[in-house]
């Protein structure tokens, strides 16, 4: 796969080493010796958690689990933007099959006028583009700037993904999720679900019922999912997804436009700004931080949905961390995330 050779050196530096410390987590049990969380930092990380309206969470560490917590009744929840971390990965495996280029535009697998008024530039979007959100496209899907010029985090563009793996596989998203991910995974309760219209309806002329779907999940299974990323691809020792190439463009800094954002997967070792609001604050100064997580590992890799919903990979402390809120449960962005890591990692 073909990667861009226009990268700025700084940021793609910060994507090497997240990458790096997943490899070196993989075999870094062979002879040095994980530090593990502490126990009174576990307890006050499940009281966050409570406290924060969590439905399920479950802290997973070198091979044991540490906390699994559940206050909620619901056996599996839509995981909201969970679900793009999972795409980029079914995207890998795609690729990896030769049914998906990442370099072809995506109206070759879903056809023309998906977009609104965008004759012109729509064919020049690629596949590429949606999975690091850089299409030029408004949550509208009108153009407004050319494909790769604009990094925009843009829900109602990702979801005509789902359309790119349907039309490559020929295979309906629930099938090829489970092939390609339940079956070795060991999901038995995960699928893809539609979601009521007052949730989310499909922006743009396509309204096909898989634009509006949810993945609905639990942390049991999600832990198999992060367990693979933790491996790089591998789980059980079986090979889930075994491109190379793809699997390390999805945890790095593959453009200049978002140093924080991979494949649909978040990267807390490089500047991070905030995603609404000003970009400084009331004196003028830059909200940007150098990570999205300060309180965090810098290694942390995150795929992260609404409702400060979280699955979290630590490959230097080989760990998995996953947090559910409560279905209806919606604060803003982000405010779990600090006082649960200033319990957990003080």
């Amino acid at each position: 796969m073909r990667l861009r050779t226009t990268l700025n050196w700084q940021l793609l530096t910060a994507g090497v080493l997240i990458s790096a410390m997943l490899s070196a987590a993989t075999s870094a049990d062979a002879g040095k010796r994980i530090k593990p969380f502490s126990k009174s930092g576990l307890n006050k990380a499940v009281e966050v958690s409570q406290r924060y309206n969590t439905g399920e969470l479950l802290i997973w560490q070198d091979g044991k689990t540490l906390r699994h917590e559940r206050w909620m009744s619901e056996p599996v929840r839509d995981i909201a933007s969970i679900q793009k971390s999972v795409i980029a990965v079914l995207v890998g495996i795609a690729v990896q099959k030769g049914l998906v280029d990442l370099e072809t535009p995506v109206n070759d697998y879903i056809g023309a006028g998906w977009t609104e008024k965008n004759a012109g530039e729509e064919p020049k979007i690629l596949v590429r583009h949606l999975l690091e959100m850089s299409s030029g496209l408004s949550r509208r899907l009108t153009q407004q700037g050319p494909p790769g010029t604009i990094w925009f985090y843009n829900t109602p563009a990702y979801h005509h993904l789902k359309l790119v793996l349907e039309s490559a596989s020929g295979l309906s998203l629930n099938e090829l999720t489970q092939r390609w991910l339940g079956e070795p995974l060991g999901w038995t309760m995960s699928t893809w679900e539609r979601r009521p219209p007052a949730m989310f309806n499909p922006k743009g002329p396509r309204k096909d019922e898989v634009l509006a779907t949810g993945l609905v999940s639990n942390a049991t299974e999600l832990l198999s999912f992060g367990q693979m990323i933790l491996d790089r691809g591998q789980f059980n020792g079986r090979t889930v997804i075994a491109d190379d190439d793809y699997f390390h463009a999805m945890l790095t800094t593959t453009q200049t436009l978002r140093a924080s954002y991979g494949y649909l997967w978040w990267l807390n070792d490089a500047p991070f700004e905030p995603l609404r609001g000003r970009k400084t604050d009331n004196k003028g100064r830059s909200k940007t931080q150098r990570a999205m997580i300060l309180q965090a590992p810098r290694d942390l890799v995150a795929a992260k949905g609404s409702g400060d919903q979280r699955l979290y990979v630590l490959p230097g402390k080989r760990a998995v961390i996953i947090r559910l809120s409560k279905p209806g449960f919606n604060r803003a962005a982000g405010a779990f995330d600090r006082p649960f890591w200033e319990s957990l990692n003080p």
